[in-house]
């Protein structure tokens, strides 16, 4: 047996150093063996020597300058290595060479895809397509760059167009799924999901994948085995549930924490650390980083506050993931330095452009809700990184430094289930706007197709919120309010058919169900709101920014208060308004506080005057000094960093 086939036997019984040796001792009798040095280079990688594995592949092509693999096998160590600009050069290189290589112009277009360098992908994914129009794979890859650039019905073809050559692709099933479920097709993401799970019952995800669809249209078959059913999987460490959809199920911030470290990979990262300027006398620059500078729940909250930052102490910039055309966040507003669409640009990218601008403190505003960008956070941008307001719970990020928060939100008992130090916010966490006016359009009852006699419950949170154990509560006020109607937000057929069936189950007429039609404008949701009588949040996951727009329209909100971040905002809201008397601790509480106050107006009277006043006399609805105080956290954390002291929690109504 020659040296070489000595070598590869070595190697398929894992002695790669043995394989290593036999290789060299071949290389040195046929020194010109191009494929020798290729391999030469794959056993390297093996040994996990990464310079030496490279420089044998470049042998390899100097030898023959026509022979492709090494460049691939570079690319592929770039890949690895997240250098990915890098790798697209010797794919390209390769493919200048082999112009009709398939396996080229898909690992280009799927590369450039990672890269968000969209158009280039597509180029190259017609290209494979040209080559073998048959395969599934490009088709797949084209619909996850449809679906990137948010063209989701191109993306809903091009993943058809995959299953046509390769009916039971898992992967292109379960991204046709969340494609049809983004467009609020919601029987057919659930058909398509359903399908997939027959397949493959501990496909990533999947299982958290349809409880969520069957939330969205308010399913409730089952909801307690399945609710079990992905607890269990959390806990053995399994990818049952996105983060996001977590927080709407579970009121353990434990169960949360668990979750999002499994999707974050937290347990296989490491902490990074980038040095900050110390020259305490220049600005301070502050980066919002977001996808929601649009008509959104967080830019609504937010935009007041960026308007009032200090420019005599901050540089604010703005970096947009989505390119919008209602942006919310306008670049006339003199205080914002500037704003940045990075929305084709890559992860790595846009960190090398916050380093580049040197920003300070980068804050995201989106946690693991859609279109976020949370590999930003994870290979840090900034020396100091900031999770607020867009994501209701731990971000499970080694590199991010700290959470904005409050004693309510995160307390002594569930403190040790957040991974980031916490800023604790005087009063609440939750910034508002304070301009916001509720009377430029005129909606009366009457508009909403409700007499002026009836007594007006409303719950307005959206419908994946609602847990059959919260509508079993509602059910029961209603029953024993007369003249009470429930009034929920919007919602599509299958949603609104499944609530009025369920009514059904608890002898309540349909008719005491009303339904928010589709509103267009911000302000319009607010003129809708000001005509109902009591808010019923729900649980686990309580109101946020529509439990904010409520309170600030006069409307006081029943709330439970629970164990996570998650179930205590509207919690946190209230006790920064003096409104504690509507806080409950358990069920009957609940129902009891609801119905005493429907039934006794004079006693609901007062609380909205109450509410009212609080509004005006208290901090929840004054901007500038949430902005004054968020700004005094940001000094106070930068001067931590500027003199290589520890960043601990702070609590900022103790600070200087």
């Amino acid at each position: 047996m020659s040296l070489e086939k000595q070598a590869v036997e070595e190697f398929k019984n894992n002695n790669f150093n043995e394989s290593l040796q036999l290789l060299k001792k071949f290389i040195e009798t046929n020194p010109n063996s191009y494929e020798a040095y290729n391999f030469l280079g794959i056993v390297y990688l093996k040994l996990k020597k990464h310079d030496f594995a490279k420089n044998s592949w470049e042998k390899a092509f100097n030898i023959n300058a026509n022979y492709i693999d090494p460049l691939i096998n570079i690319a592929n160590l770039f890949i690895q290595g997240r250098k990915l600009e890098i790798a697209i050069s010797y794919l390209n290189k390769a493919l200048l060479i082999e112009p009709k290589n398939f396996k080229l112009s898909l690992m280009l277009g799927n590369t450039y895809m990672v890269i968000n360098k969209f158009e280039e992908a597509l180029e190259n994914l017609n290209s494979a397509i040209k080559i073998n129009p048959n395969n599934f794979e490009p088709y797949y890859l084209k619909g996850l760059v449809y679906n990137n650039m948010n063209k989701l019905e191109d993306a809903i073809k091009n993943f058809n167009l995959s299953l046509s050559f390769n009916q039971s692709h898992q992967d292109t099933l379960y991204s046709l799924a969340i494609s049809y479920r983004e467009i609020k097709n919601f029987v057919k993401s659930k058909e398509i999901f359903t399908k997939l799970y027959e397949l493959n019952n501990n496909y990533n995800y999947l299982l958290g994948s349809i409880f969520f669809i069957n939330n969205r249209i308010c399913n409730w078959d089952k909801y307690e085995e399945n609710l079990e059913l992905i607890k269990n999987k959390i806990l053995n460490k399994k990818k049952s549930i996105t983060p996001w959809a977590a927080l709407s199920i579970f009121d353990s911030p434990e169960i949360q924490m668990i979750n999002t470290k499994i999707y974050t990979d937290f347990e296989n990262t490491q902490k990074k650390e980038i040095d900050i300027k110390k020259n305490t006398n220049e600005k301070i620059n502050i980066g919002y980083f977001s996808g929601n500078f649009c008509n959104h729940a967080v830019a609504f909250q937010i935009n007041k506050m960026l308007q009032q930052h200090n420019t005599k102490k901050f540089n604010i910039y703005l970096f947009n993931f989505k390119n919008s055309h209602n942006n919310l966040i306008k670049n006339e507003y003199k205080n914002i330095k500037e704003i940045f669409n990075v929305s084709d640009l890559s992860d790595l990218e846009i960190v090398n452009m916050s380093k580049k601008i040197k920003i300070d403190i980068a804050i995201d505003l989106m946690g693991f809700t859609r279109g976020n960008r949370f590999n930003i956070f994870k290979q840090r941008c900034a020396p100091l990184q900031v999770n607020f307001l867009g994501y209701a719970g731990t971000s499970a990020i080694r590199n991010m430094d700290y959470l904005i928060a409050d004693s309510t939100v995160v307390n002594s008992s569930n403190r040790q289930f957040f991974t980031e130090n916490i800023i604790f916010m005087p009063n609440s966490f939750m910034v508002n706007n304070d301009d916001l006016d509720i009377d430029e359009i005129n909606f009366k009852r009457s508009d909403l197709k409700i007499n002026d006699n009836n007594l007006i419950f409303c719950s307005l949170n959206r419908n994946y919120k609602i847990s059959p154990k919260v509508f079993s509560l509602w059910m029961k006020i209603l029953k024993k309010v007369d003249n009470s109607i429930l009034l929920l937000n919007y919602a599509d057929d299958i949603a609104k058919y499944n609530i009025l069936e369920n009514c059904k189950n608890f002898n309540v007429p349909k008719q005491k169900i009303k339904f928010l039609e589709y509103t267009k404008s911000y302000n319009e949701y607010l003129s809708k709101i000001k005509n109902v009588d009591i808010f019923l949040d729900t649980f686990p996951y309580s109101a946020h920014s529509t439990g904010s727009s409520a309170l600030w329209c006069g409307v006081p909100i029943i709330t439970k208060s629970g164990n996570s971040f998650t179930s205590n905002v509207a919690s946190s809201m209230l006790k920064a308004l003096d409104l504690q008397e509507l806080i409950t601790t358990n069920d009957e509480e609940y129902i009891n506080l609801a119905v005493n106050m429907a039934k006794d107006k004079e006693t609901l009277k007062k609380l909205k005057l109450k509410l009212k006043n609080n509004k005006l006399s208290k901090l929840l609805f004054n901007t500038k000094k949430y902005t004054s105080n968020i700004e005094k956290a940001f000094e106070n954390i930068y001067s931590l960093k500027c003199k290589n002291k520890k960043l601990v929690d702070l609590e900022v109504d103790k600070l200087l």
